[in-house]
Order: structure tokens, then sequence, then C-alpha cells
């Protein structure tokens, strides 16, 4: 097995009958647990492309999340596929992105408007966790 020691993404994709539709990659920047904490919207061309290609080849369908990492060469390999929501898809949501909505819309026919499609590319999040206690 390679090591790979370059920067891991979690790429959030829509998929319809293996065609890519959208990759949203985000740099995993902290990650706790395994999930991410704080990370980056970035518009890696490869990465989308590389994902595109497993879902085209794989014939995937609806929210599909993809994980890589990059190898010392400088590619992006894969690390996992969920054939799923992943767990931080909802930080889309501040980049302006709403792709569980997106799915749903194109699964019943409804109509998606273009700016739907639109990524805030560079937008950084970060994510807390804190206990609450009540009587």
């Amino acid at each position: 097995a390679e090591y790979l020691p370059g920067d891991e993404y979690s790429v959030d994709c829509i998929a319809a009958r293996g065609e890519c539709l959208i990759a949203v990659p985000r740099k995993r920047t902290r990650i706790v647990n395994g999930i991410s904490a704080a990370g980056e919207f970035v518009q890696q061309d490869s990465i989308i492309a590389y994902c595109a290609a497993i879902i085209a080849a794989l014939r995937l369908d609806g929210n599909i999340g993809l994980q890589v990492r990059q190898a010392a060469s400088g590619e992006f390999l894969l690390l996992e596929i969920n054939p799923r929501v992943q767990g931080t898809i909802s930080a889309g949501l501040g980049a302006g992105i709403n792709l569980p909505l997106l799915a749903v819309k194109l699964a019943l026919g409804w109509p998606v408007a273009p700016e739907e499609w639109n990524v805030q590319w560079g937008t950084k999040f970060s994510r807390y966790w804190a206990e609450l206690f009540y009587h």
C-alpha cells in the first residue's frame, strides 16, 4: 500500500445514473474522531474529474461521498466511497449549496434554478461541539 502524505478531501457529489452532476471538494484541515471539524471548499479540478470518473465507472446515483488523499506524486487517490449523504454535507450550506435538497428535487423531477448549483469556493468552516447541562 502506498503512503499518502498529502492533504485529504471529502467530496460531496450528486450523480444521475453514472453522470456526475456536481462534485464539491472540501479540504479537511482538522479531523476529530474521523469527522471534519474544519475545512475549506476548494475548486480542485483534478479531484472533480477523478470523482466523476469513479462515479461513471460504477454508475452511481444520488448523493455520493468520496474521500481522496494526495499521493507523493501529486495525484489524488481514493480512500473510500460512501453511497450516501456524508456527515459534514451540511457545511455546504455555508458555501451556498444545499446538496441534499438538490438531490431530492432531481429525484422528484422538480426544477432546479441555475444559481442553486453555485458554490462559493474558498469558503472555510469550523465546527464546535459543547456539552449542555440542564435540570
